[in-house]
């Protein structure tokens, strides 16, 4: 029991001289800090950074070079591009289930329309969306391809499907 609480107290003090302890940094010489700054900005005036131009920077911003976290989140369909009157031919059950689209962040994602839509992986390469897709109705291969666009600032996706393109936009 005398060990034990001597080998304690021994871990007390030690801890209490450590916490006490207080490490005195160097001092430092006034002139040493202004003449590293001086020298730091003499390399700074030397060194060229080449600007680019107004127009350079506009034909950027245009080109919009996507990635997937960009595109995470809900979509739905756009009700003013789409001819949703002729949905009812291809998706019959559109007016009773509606529609949606998941895109996530692991490279899964998912839609539906009415009853019909698929689930699994994508990609994202420049301004198209690839996917490898399972039928959620057979669990039949379902590729798509959709490509991704602004319109008013605004993302959106389109998406060729038997022959219809429909439209998708950001949010809920």
């Amino acid at each position: 029991m005398k060990r034990i609480t001597a080998i304690f107290m021994l871990a007390t003090l030690c801890l209490w001289l450590t916490a006490c302890a207080v490490e005195k940094e160097p001092e430092q010489n006034p002139q040493e800090n202004e003449t590293v700054v001086a020298d730091t900005v003499a390399t700074i005036e030397k060194t060229q950074v080449p600007t680019e131009s107004t127009a350079d920077i506009e034909a950027e911003t245009e080109e919009a070079v996507w990635d997937s976290t960009s595109l995470v989140g809900p979509w739905h369909l756009d009700t003013e591009k789409n001819d949703i009157s002729s949905f009812a031919d291809i998706f019959p059950e559109y007016a009773e289930c509606g529609a949606s689209m998941e895109i996530r962040n692991n490279g899964q994602m998912s839609w539906y329309i009415g009853t019909t839509g698929g689930y699994g992986a994508y990609t994202v390469e420049n301004e198209l969306l690839s996917a490898a897709l399972l039928s959620s109705e057979n669990q039949t291969d379902m590729p798509m391809e959709l490509r991704i666009f602004l319109e008013d600032d605004v993302p959106m996706l389109e998406m060729d499907y038997q022959g219809m393109n429909i439209y998708w936009t950001f949010g809920d």
